[in-house]
């Protein structure tokens, strides 16, 4: 029984770690989004961006992104 605990426990927090991570990175990369577009558009404020779609990490795996929202 024990056994069974610990493993669910530890499945529990890889799951959260990997959560914690895709939100993480999206965020991250908005960011980095954010800064290019107005240091790049000369823009006097930085734009918001939201990265649309989950898991981020598998989409910036792959190289494509399903949606990409940026708001002046």
């Amino acid at each position: 029984m024990r056994k069974v605990v610990v493993a669910v426990v530890v499945v529990v927090l890889v799951v959260a770690v990997l959560v914690a991570a895709d939100r993480i990175g999206a965020n991250v990369a908005a960011g980095q989004i954010s800064s290019n577009l107005q240091s790049q558009l000369r823009l006097p404020q930085q734009p918001t961006t939201q990265i649309q779609g989950e898991p981020f990490l598998t989409q910036w795996a792959s190289g494509h992104y399903d949606e990409i929202d940026v708001s002046l």
